[in-house]
């Protein structure tokens, strides 16, 4: 009896989805005030039942994620740099610590390390004009081929070095980007 009524239902809302979506759109207020109410009420209920669709569905979040990113690239770039801007302290202290792991690997002092980077990236680019990808000529950034906290020895060889855009940058680094050029 009751699954005879839910396919009714669903068969309802299936062929009148125009008059339905109207009715939503009419009544926006009523039923954000609803569905605020629900969440307020029903909310440890709501948060087990993510948790468990979380566990069920991880790749499919994954790439949802991934396709989310893709679309909001732009926005999600912008608000980093906001947060970066904000929290200037945090960036600090995040790059130190990348710079302190280098230094213990290698010996050098962070200041040696963070000069020899920036002469690599700059040597990189100067050798090549383009991205050894795409053949894109803008932001051109340096990769080590070879990641410098898994070989820190490589990471001043301009052998270890190409140049790659922003995006296929991205992509070496396994963020899983479709290439926009």
């Amino acid at each position: 009896m009751i699954s005879s009524k839910l396919e009714k239902h669903r068969e309802y809302n299936l062929t009148h989805k125009d008059k339905l979506k109207e009715y939503r759109d009419n009544h926006k207020e009523e039923f954000s005030r609803y569905y605020k109410e629900y969440r307020v009420i029903n909310k440890e209920k709501l948060k087990e039942y993510s948790k468990q669709y979380r566990v069920k569905n991880k790749e499919r979040k994954k790439e949802l994620d991934r396709l989310y990113r893709l679309d909001h690239l732009e926005n999600i770039r912008l608000k980093q740099k906001e947060w970066e801007n904000k929290n200037p302290e945090k960036v600090y202290e995040r790059r130190y610590r990348e710079l302190t792991k280098l230094s213990i690997k290698t010996g050098l002092d962070n200041n040696s390390i963070l000069s020899g980077l920036l002469s690599f990236a700059s040597m990189i680019k100067h050798k090549q004009k383009d991205c050894q990808i795409c053949g894109k000529s803008s932001n051109l950034e340096a990769h080590h081929i070879l990641h410098k906290r898994f070989y820190p020895k490589l990471m001043f060889n301009e052998n270890n070095g190409i140049t790659l855009c922003h995006i296929c940058h991205l992509q070496a680094h396994g963020k899983r980007l479709v290439s926009t050029h």
